[in-house]
């Protein structure tokens, strides 16, 4: 028999909340992304992923349990008519027990201040024997939406918004893939959900018991600049209602307390931002070294000498005469790697105690120390050499290079 290819049976549901509101202040709220978690329960974030023809595509993440529960992300379609005051949705892929799910909000006014918001949903379901169990959050979650979204409408058009903001705003010396991931790696704390699109953005949901509050929510926006990152840090805040003079000393209060708090995260993470910093330019210098090091052990003088710059200078204590150039740096060497070669013998140079002394965006001066280790065939290492060195680095356009080097062995005074 061929196999059963009928597609889902198709359920909807309807349902409506009346607002003492005129319909473009609803409307104005719905068709405002940044609205969303407003009146959609545990909503974390909304990003816009960009326009397809008539729709718009955003991707919504919730944790409608809150941080003690997971965070559920989608991708829908959203298209609006200002006009007709209605937003159709359908999400491109449901996340189960749902096999696809679209829908209509529809603003209708009943008169100067009246209006009367519909919200209709249609699902087809992975197994039908969770249609109860669905139809039951679809009324829940429809209500819980319908109620927020009136209440937050009757608020805004009796009061004005009771949203309050604050941002600052820095320039790091870092990628926005680098602190992004610096943010990634922090942990927040147990009240918080965090969500990131990659490489762009960070959003905080802060699930606060503070009753004078229904929202409290950060975003933190990584834009690249010429000279690194530019970190914005948005604080967004939604007041409880409240009688008048409440509300103006809370509005004050609010603000005040999210100003503190967004110029906080900002040197905050200009401080993890320099230890990054700091932490990155060393492991650079380290990789160096050690590239230096495999080079000359493997007695790629020339290639060696490349690391210095065309007028580098090769100086130690035990020599009188200093090596200046590149051409020289790598003839001197090549003579010696050969006249090593020669007697049979293996020599290894191991760096370590490595201190960056000081750093700027063309210079980097260190200090570490080197031994030199020495084995013929079939014979035991002897340490040959122990010395402390001294650097000039400089940036150029192939990567760090030496401009002067100080050995001190430490068997000369």
């Amino acid at each position: 028999m061929p196999a059963d290819t009928q597609a889902p049976p198709v359920h909807r549901a309807e349902h409506d909340v009346t607002v003492q509101a005129p319909a473009d202040t609803v409307f104005g709220i719905l068709s405002n992304f940044a609205q969303w978690p407003r009146f959609f329960p545990g909503t974390v974030h909304i990003e816009p992923l960009g326009t397809d023809g008539d729709e718009l595509r955003i991707q919504v993440w919730r944790a409608p349990e809150g941080p003690a529960g997971g965070t559920r992300t989608w991708v829908s379609r959203v298209a609006l008519d200002a006009r007709r005051r209605t937003m159709t949705f359908r999400q491109e892929k449901s996340p189960a027990p749902l096999a696809a799910m679209s829908g209509t909000w529809r603003v209708e006014p009943l008169g100067t201040d009246r209006t009367r918001i519909v919200l209709t949903h249609a699902y087809q379901l992975l197994d039908e024997s969770d249609r109860l169990a669905v139809d039951a959050l679809i009324d829940r979650n429809s209500d819980l939406e319908l109620g927020h979204l009136r209440d937050a409408a009757e608020h805004d058009h009796r009061t004005g918004p009771l949203t309050v903001t604050a941002e600052s705003a820095t320039e790091l010396p870092l990628s926005a893939e680098e602190l992004y991931e610096l943010l990634d790696a922090a942990v927040p704390d147990a009240t918080t959900v965090r969500v990131g699109v990659l490489g762009r953005r960070v959003a905080e949901r802060h699930f606060t018991a503070d009753p004078a509050l229904t929202l409290d929510a950060s975003v933190l926006d990584l834009t690249p600049t010429a000279a690194g990152v530019r970190l914005t840090v948005r604080r967004r805040a939604v007041l409880a209602p409240g009688e008048g003079a409440t509300i103006t000393a809370l509005r004050a209060t609010t603000r005040a307390r999210l100003q503190k708090e967004a110029t906080m995260t900002v040197q905050q993470l200009t401080d993890k931002a320099g230890s990054a910093t700091d932490l990155l330019l060393y492991t650079e210098v380290v990789r160096f070294y050690a590239r230096q090091a495999h080079l000359l052990d493997s007695g790629q003088a020339e290639r060696w000498a490349d690391t210095f710059t065309e007028d580098g200078e090769f100086v130690q204590n035990a020599r009188p005469e200093p090596w200046i150039g590149r051409a020289q740096i790598r003839e001197r060497m090549r003579t010696g790697l050969d006249r090593i070669a020669g007697e049979g013998l293996q020599r290894r140079h191991w760096l370590g105690m490595v201190d960056l002394v000081s750093y700027d965006e063309e210079t980097v001066t260190t200090h570490y120390y080197a031994a030199i280790y020495s084995t013929v065939e079939n014979g035991s290492p002897q340490v040959y050499l122990s010395t402390a060195v001294d650097d000039v680095l400089v940036r150029t356009p192939e990567g760090l290079k030496v401009r002067h080097r100080l050995v001190s062995h430490d068997n000369v005074r």
